[in-house]
């Protein structure tokens, strides 16, 4: 008998299996991140957040040999989503389906032209002359496809009138090798979006970032709520990004298991 219980995982005859279900890795040890916010606590609670999460941006932007200005930090993934729309309504854009519903509930919010294409469809006959950006979701929610590196430099480098929108939210939870925050360096019309949230097991936080070039930044810094970022988020991010070793996933292993649950 199989049944899920409170920490997300389940349970067969008294052994612990993982819940594929889920898109927010729970089998994470976060003790030390919950004592080290309970310390910073009391004076978290009473000064307001730094506007900008300007810390953050230049821990982010240390670790990925990136400039400050290549950064946006966003109250989640999905914030992500809505601000991009935002700074660019109006515009026409293209969502390969299945995917996840935000995407075009932000651009419908923004007044966008949509198109979607099904993910079924060879990528050679999407209509990315028609667009000017492009939502790509690797490892994609809900499907689980990938996109590999090479096949994404191949499509942005043959587009390079279209900005593309990379969901990176998953990326930690496959060993194939995916863009990395560097590439927008490289290519400016590669927009990624990132998140502390499922990797590390803080949804309840909302944390994330945008890398983009600059043009693209300067034009999302005008749409920016300042202080949407709360003290106890940011602090988790930089407590995570100085203490990467505490938060490695297991991904060899889940993968060796859920194979062994597919043959069984």
């Amino acid at each position: 008998m199989i049944h899920v219980n409170s920490e997300e995982h389940c349970v067969e005859n008294n052994r612990s299996l993982l819940n594929f279900s889920s898109t927010v890795w729970y089998g994470g040890d976060n003790q030390l991140l919950t004592e080290h916010l309970i310390q910073l606590l009391p004076e978290s609670i009473q000064h307001y957040p730094e506007p900008d999460g300007a810390t953050l941006r230049k821990m982010i932007a240390r670790r990925h040999e990136l400039s400050e200005q290549n950064i946006v930090i966003t109250n989640g993934p999905t914030s992500a989503f809505y601000l991009i729309a935002q700074a660019f309504a109006g515009k026409k854009v293209l969502i390969p389906v299945p995917s996840f519903s935000d995407y075009e509930d932000a651009m419908r919010r923004y007044n966008f032209d949509i198109r979607l294409v099904s993910n079924l469809t060879p990528i050679e006959e999407w209509p990315l002359d028609e667009v000017d950006f492009c939502f790509l979701c690797t490892p994609n929610n809900p499907d689980g496809r990938i996109m590999s590196h090479s096949e994404l430099i191949r499509l942005v480098s043959k587009h390079p009138n279209v900005n593309f929108i990379i969901d990176q939210a998953y990326a930690n939870y496959t060993t194939t090798n995916l863009l990395k925050p560097g590439a927008s360096k490289q290519y400016s019309n590669i927009i990624t979006v990132w998140s502390f949230s499922h990797t590390y097991s803080i949804p309840g936080l909302r944390i994330g970032y945008i890398v983009a070039n600059k043009s693209i930044t300067e034009e999302l810094s005008k749409y920016i709520i300042p202080w949407s970022v709360n003290t106890l988020a940011i602090e988790a991010a930089k407590y995570i990004l100085i203490h990467p070793a505490q938060f490695t996933l297991p991904i060899r292993k889940c993968r060796g298991l859920h194979k062994s649950l597919s043959l069984s």
